[in-house]
């Protein structure tokens, strides 16, 4: 997993201060995967 800075992503850098953004280099499979396992969490 990788962070990926905001402010390429924004017009107004303080627009994405909030928030994070990330890159899953993983196969499509394993995503798949993490992604059901995530769905039977407790909110």
């Amino acid at each position: 997993m990788v962070a990926i800075p905001n402010a390429v992503f924004y017009d107004h850098r303080a627009e994405g201060a909030p928030f994070a953004r990330f890159a899953f280099c993983k196969q499509p499979t394993v995503l798949q995967e993490a992604a059901e396992r995530l769905k039977t969490l407790a909110v």
